[in-house]
């Protein structure tokens, strides 16, 4: 466990990309979390110089003029050129994928495969009920993907007492008030109830899966966080919160399983922004790893070729962290190469066939694109 060094830009999207595929920005393609089209202009652009004012100063006007088509749009799974560990792990194995950043639309893997573009509206209260009809209009692989698996916790109406460790004792919050429907909207989250569900129905050697929750949090609740008063122990409750459902989700694993936990950045709570890249943390817990050992060193890149080293699978020589191999101090086995194995590398994963394209217009990119807002990515 220790520190996990991230990356500029310090963009979820952006970063939650290298975590998955091992891979720089400029190698796997994802460099926001919107790019910018031009009418007569084909190929879509990822950013503007700043000083142009255009990028998301210009835009949002230009879109308002009468008959101008969306000048914005959110990255797409298709956009990115690099292999994801699924992928790689899928030619061996079944693997599954749980509302990861950027996974819309979803790829057919070998297992099962829920887009992260659904994500990003679950957590956003206004947007709840339609994030819900979007499971069932082909935002997740395969079409019965939930079959035969029991329905997360009701939660129909979210009660003062579930609403009181966030927003303080004595305070009042309305029902009407945005905060409050994002809080709502945490607490009906599904990742911990489905995660080691699905990992059953399809038999996963490997998954992926993003808690959303802690990082919207940050955004939305930090200013209260320092002055006090209502929704001033929001933030506190929300890590309270995710790490008892971690605590869950680890307990219905067992022993047996190597799990990764990250987080992608960490939390500049004085500035609240995090765009100075603040480190996040990685745990690595499992019968492969070190017990207690802390480490100072792991970045961003590690994740990836660490990862492959726990299925048994050697990490490809394009990866940036794989020269170095930093990530086998956190192993109680050293690694392949430690065990003297042959194949302690391969060139790459990568087959060749995944190109830059242009974004694929969703039925949720206006609600997306609301929530970037919100969030402050985008103006």
């Amino acid at each position: 466990w220790g520190p996990l060094a991230t990356i500029v830009p310090t963009l979820s999207a952006v970063v939650w990309t290298t975590i998955i595929t091992g891979k720089t920005p400029e190698q796997h393609g994802i460099r926001h979390f919107i790019v910018f089209r031009l009418p007569g202009i084909q190929k879509a652009i990822h950013q503007f110089p700043r000083h142009t004012g255009l990028n998301f100063r210009v835009f949002p006007l230009l879109e308002k003029l009468p008959g101008m088509p969306s000048l914005q749009a959110p990255y797409t799974s298709n956009m990115r050129t690099a292999e994801a560990l699924w992928n790689i792990a899928g030619r061996f194995m079944p693997v599954g994928d749980y509302r990861w950043l950027v996974t819309w639309p979803v790829e057919k893997l070998n297992g099962f495969n829920v887009a992260g573009g659904v994500g990003w509206l679950q957590i956003m209260g206004a947007f709840e009920g339609q994030a819900h009809d979007m499971l069932k209009q082909g935002f997740h692989y395969p079409a019965d993907v939930y079959a035969g698996l029991p329905p997360p916790p009701s939660i129909p109406d979210v009660t003062r007492a579930m609403l009181e460790p966030y927003v303080g004792a004595g305070h009042e919050a309305p029902a009407s008030d945005w905060k409050v429907k994002a809080i709502a909207a945490a607490l009906r989250d599904p990742t911990g109830h489905y995660l080691p569900l699905l990992k059953n129905k399809f038999g996963a050697r490997f998954v992926a899966a993003s808690f959303y929750p802690v990082d919207e949090f940050c955004h939305y609740f930090t200013v209260y966080k320092g002055k006090g008063g209502i929704f001033s122990n929001a933030v506190a409750e929300r890590y309270r919160a995710t790490d008892t459902r971690l605590g869950e989700f680890l307990a219905a694993m067992g022993d047996s399983v190597n799990i990764v936990i990250v987080s992608d950045h960490g939390y500049d709570f004085v500035q609240n922004h995090h765009t100075d890249a603040p480190a996040g943390v990685i745990f690595g817990i499992g019968p492969d790893f070190a017990p207690g050992r802390r480490l100072e060193t792991l970045n961003v890149y590690d994740v990836a070729p660490l990862c492959l080293e726990l299925l048994g699978l050697p990490p490809g020589e394009d990866m940036p962290a794989t020269p170095a191999r930093r990530f086998e101090a956190a192993l109680a086995h050293g690694g392949r190469a430690a065990a003297g194995n042959a194949a302690a590398t391969i060139a790459t994963w990568e087959t060749g066939t995944r190109h830059a394209d242009d974004p694929i217009s969703s039925p949720i990119d206006a609600q997306i694109k609301e929530q970037l807002r919100s969030l402050g990515y985008i103006n």
